[in-house]
């Protein structure tokens, strides 16, 4: 039987830092969607979905990764993508652990809380946890408002429209 106490709420200042991963995740997304798009010369937004609104966060980020290796011809935009590529999938990684993760402490360390989760491994018989504060969620989340804002620069620098 676990010692960690897992109540049904967070203090409240853990809430906003961890809207703003989630909310700007699904704005990378939408972003990676976009310039996939683009790339392809897709101009229907009901064609373009069916390549990019069932994959997963992952997959998608696989597809964008293919398509630059494979159909960007320019260097340098194509080292810009795979930086960006780079990015988003150790904030996905971020993001996921923080989205997924089940949050708790020890029951005299009010202050002190924890997200636990099953990563990189088959052994379901120890969850792995990590401190969090809520400095670091407001630094991923920063982090992932930088990746924003470069993905939609990326996107002028092609002509890609926005999602």
């Amino acid at each position: 039987m676990a010692i960690h106490i897992h109540p049904l709420d967070l203090p409240p200042r853990y809430y906003k830092p961890i809207g703003q991963i989630a909310a700007g995740w699904n704005l990378t997304e939408a972003l990676v969607s976009s310039i996939i798009w683009h790339v392809h010369k897709i101009k229907s937004p009901p064609v373009g979905r069916l390549f990019t609104s069932r994959p997963n966060s992952a997959e998608k980020l696989r597809i964008f990764k293919l398509t630059l290796k494979k159909y960007v011809h320019d260097p340098g935009i194509q080292a810009q993508m795979l930086k960006l590529c780079g990015q988003a999938n150790h904030l996905r990684n971020r993001r996921n652990t923080f989205i997924h993760g089940l949050w708790g402490r020890m029951p005299n360390e009010h202050k002190t809380w924890k997200v636990f989760y099953l990563k990189d491994t088959d052994d379901t018989d120890f969850m792995r946890r990590e401190i969090v504060t809520v400095p670091q969620l407001t630094a991923v989340a920063a982090q992932v408002r930088q990746l924003n804002k470069d993905l939609k620069k990326l996107m002028r620098e092609i002509g890609a429209p926005p999602p």
